[in-house]
């Protein structure tokens, strides 16, 4: 964070150790997947099916040690001091900040504290083995703007390298995570996007479901050759399957630009018209090679080959 200053010479506080955000900690289904079914209980818990734990069971998280010295890793900086603007008067450490707000002593947060007995024996006395994050085998959430939150998070943020997805996209990269961390905002916007693409796929599907003759080219553009179909009901369920079960593919092909040439492609090369190459470039009756998909597209659409384009057309209907 950064600190500013008025005409008057006035500091303004804008440094926090805190965040202004919501993430949830979710189980992920099994290491290397994605595939949480929740389900709401009474209670509002969000429960999941996860493999590896099983359905009520709770287990406990603290910081993890040090290989090197076998102590508690401190996840708090006790050395740099800012003023915050919870406490904009004094200057604080990270740690400093933690105990104030929580009400503990100082030095509380020392993540090897130790206590004396009666008997001058020393024990082991951190805050963090008292008190762990419990993890069950449902969502969590943690509002990082609440200082219990933000010092729990920070818990399960120094298990990133290990237990711990510190995000959705990188929850596939080591296969013994089992949790992940979901940002909230992230989280809807992720939701709404696809509830809008799996809208306009059942729109665009209204559009052409009387016509099997473009849900068939949806079919065709999808399985990337020609499969001729007389059945209407056939048709429409496998094309509602596409606009179901993968919506931003189906309005991918519905939407793209080269949906009529490839149609056109895929249709030559059912006829004979156009080959397929052993290393997957299209070639022409004289030879000509106009490369793979994608280069063969775009050589189809190009204005310059309109002429070329038709000559196809017509070997097509001539073959036909």
């Amino acid at each position: 964070m950064e600190k500013t200053e008025l005409k008057d010479k006035k500091e303004v506080i804008t440094f926090s150790y805190l965040q202004n955000r919501k993430v949830k900690l979710m189980p992920i289904k099994k290491p290397n997947s994605w595939r949480q079914k929740f389900k709401v209980e009474k209670n509002g818990s969000e429960i999941n099916d996860a493999g590896f734990m099983f359905a009520n069971a709770k287990s406990w998280i603290t910081v993890p040690l040090d290989r090197r010295t076998g102590l508690l890793v401190s996840i708090l900086d006790n050395t740099i001091k800012h003023r915050t603007i919870e406490y904009p008067s004094i200057e604080l450490t990270e740690q400093e900040f933690f105990e104030k707000t929580l009400g503990l002593q100082e030095g509380d947060l020392d993540a090897n504290k130790t206590r004396t007995l009666p008997d001058g024996n020393r024990i082991p006395d951190s805050y963090f083995k008292k008190n762990p994050v419990v993890l069950k085998n449902e969502a969590i959430e943690l509002d990082l703007g609440r200082p219990h939150d933000m010092l729990n998070f920070k818990i399960l943020a120094s298990h990133f390298k290990s237990l711990i997805a510190p995000s959705f996209e990188e929850q596939n990269k080591k296969s013994t995570y089992r949790y992940v961390i979901m940002d909230i905002d992230q989280i809807m916007k992720a939701e709404n996007h696809k509830l809008k693409i799996e809208m306009n796929a059942v729109d665009e599907f209204n559009l052409i479901k009387n016509d099997i003759n473009k849900m068939l080219e949806v079919i065709w553009m999808k399985d990337g050759r020609v499969s001729e179909s007389t059945n209407i009901e056939y048709v429409t369920t496998e094309c509602y399957k596409i606009a179901k079960n993968t919506p931003e593919l189906f309005v991918s092909i519905i939407k793209s630009p080269f949906r009529e040439v490839k149609i056109v492609l895929l249709r030559a090369v059912k006829k004979g018209v156009i080959s397929k190459t052993k290393e997957q470039s299209y070639r022409l009756r004289d030879g000509f090679d106009i490369g793979t998909m994608d280069i063969a597209l775009k050589w189809l659409k190009d204005p310059e080959n309109f002429d070329r384009l038709e000559l196809i057309k017509d070997q097509i209907k001539l073959a036909s």
